[in-house]
C-alpha cells in the first residue's frame, strides 16, 4: 500500500513538471513570416527616402520662348499712301502733251497689231488695252503735226486734276485727234492714255 502511494505521487510530480515546462515555452515565429515583415519594413524605408529626395530637389523652371510669334504668318500690309493732287500744274500739262504726241505717232504708224501693242501698250490704261485688243491697226496710218494743245473735255469735270485731254493735229482724213489721259494711284500719278478718238466726234459745238 505504501509503495503504491509512492508510485502515484511520482506520477503526479512528473505530470505537474511536464505541464509547467509546456506553459513556459514561447511560440516560435515562422521564418517566412519574419522575412515578409522585414521586406515590408525595407520597402517603407525606401519610400520615405525617395519622398525626401523628391521634396528636397528644386522645382524645374519652365522654359520661356523668346520669340513667341516667330511662326505666326504675317497679315496683309497696308498699302503705301500716295499723295493726292488738287490741281493741274504747268508741268502736268506739258507731260500730258508730250505723251499724247508720242502715243499718236505709234497709233497711226500702220504697223501690225503685234508690233503696235508692243510699242504702245506701256502708255495705255488697262481699260484701253482691252478695248484695242482687236483693233485693225494696219489701217491706222497718218502723220502727226505739231505738239498738240490742252482742250476742254466735255465728258469730265474740268476741275478734276486726274484727267486731261490733248488735241493733236494729223494729216488723216479725221484731221485732229483727241487724246484723253488719266492718272491714278495705280499709275503712281503718271499719265496714261485712256482713249484716242477723232476730235470732231466730241468737240463742243459753239
Amino acid at each position: 500500500m505504501g509503495s503504491m502511494r509512492k508510485m502515484v505521487g511520482l506520477v503526479l510530480v512528473a505530470v505537474l513538471g511536464l505541464t509547467a515546462c509546456s506553459g513556459q515555452e514561447q511560440p516560435q515565429s515562422s521564418p517566412s513570416a519574419s522575412a515578409t515583415d522585414a521586406d515590408h519594413q525595407n520597402t517603407a524605408i525606401a519610400e520615405r527616402e525617395d519622398s525626401s529626395v523628391v521634396s528636397s530637389s528644386p522645382s524645374a523652371t519652365p522654359s520661356v520662348d523668346d520669340q513667341p510669334l516667330k511662326n505666326v504668318p504675317a497679315g496683309p500690309q497696308q498699302p503705301t499712301s500716295v499723295p493726292t493732287v488738287d490741281h493741274l500744274t504747268d508741268q502736268d500739262k506739258e507731260d500730258a502733251k508730250h505723251l499724247a504726241k508720242r502715243v499718236l505717232q505709234v497709233y497711226g504708224s500702220g504697223v501690225s497689231s503685234e508690233q503696235w501693242h508692243q510699242k504702245i501698250d506701256r502708255y495705255l490704261s488697262e481699260g484701253y488695252k482691252k478695248r484695242t485688243a482687236n483693233l485693225k491697226t494696219e489701217y491706222l496710218k497718218f502723220k502727226v503735226h505739231g505738239d498738240g494743245q490742252i482742250v476742254e473735255d466735255p465728258t469730265i469735270n474740268q476741275d478734276n486734276p486726274y484727267w486731261i485731254m490733248v488735241a493733236v493735229e494729223t494729216d488723216s482724213m479725221d484731221g485732229v485727234y483727241a487724246v484723253r489721259l488719266n492718272r491714278t494711284a495705280e499709275t503712281d500719278l503718271q499719265w496714261v492714255v485712256d482713249d484716242v478718238v477723232p476730235y470732231k466726234t466730241i468737240a463742243i459745238q459753239n
